[in-house]
């Protein structure tokens, strides 16, 4: 949680999506971040929305969303 808290950083209203994919392929290869488990989709990726948004204290929003296959 710490890496992903520097990223949405300090405004109020951040959004956060936890994805579930089953398609996506790791980019650790090509990226400047091996360590961080990247992977890319296929344009068009269809997902599903598994909750209603999560509201945290502070104004972050996590939203869960499953890749379709």
């Amino acid at each position: 949680m710490d890496i992903i808290s520097s990223f949405l950083g300090t405004n109020p209203q951040s959004t956060l999506f936890n994805i579930e994919c089953a398609t996506g392929k790791s980019i650790a290869t090509y990226t400047c971040y091996p360590n961080e488990n990247e992977v890319i989709l296929m344009p068009g990726t269809m997902f599903e929305v598994m909750s209603n948004p999560l509201h945290h204290p502070g104004g972050l929003h996590v939203i869960h969303l499953k890749e379709i296959t």
